[in-house]
């Protein structure tokens, strides 16, 4: 029944919780990467973690990349 629903829903909710923030720790990770390789290529995008996370979830998500690389490729 209803019960059974819920203890379900809540039990994947903890793990969903755990999933995210490994996604998250991912992201950052990659940030500060792409933020030591690409700074003084492209600094517009990549001259801090703020902006670099930004310009990762623009990659990550196909948003005008291509204006991405270009930028970036001349380094």
């Amino acid at each position: 029944g209803p019960k059974v629903v819920m203890k379900v829903i809540g039990k994947s909710l903890k793990m969903n919780g755990v999933i995210f923030l490994l996604m998250f720790c991912m992201f950052v990770t990659f940030a500060i990467v792409l933020r030591q390789n690409f700074s003084k290529s492209d600094p517009k995008r990549f001259g801090s973690t703020l902006n670099t996370m930004s310009t990762l979830l623009q990659l990550l998500t196909l948003d005008d990349w291509i204006s991405v690389y270009y930028t970036s490729r001349n380094y």
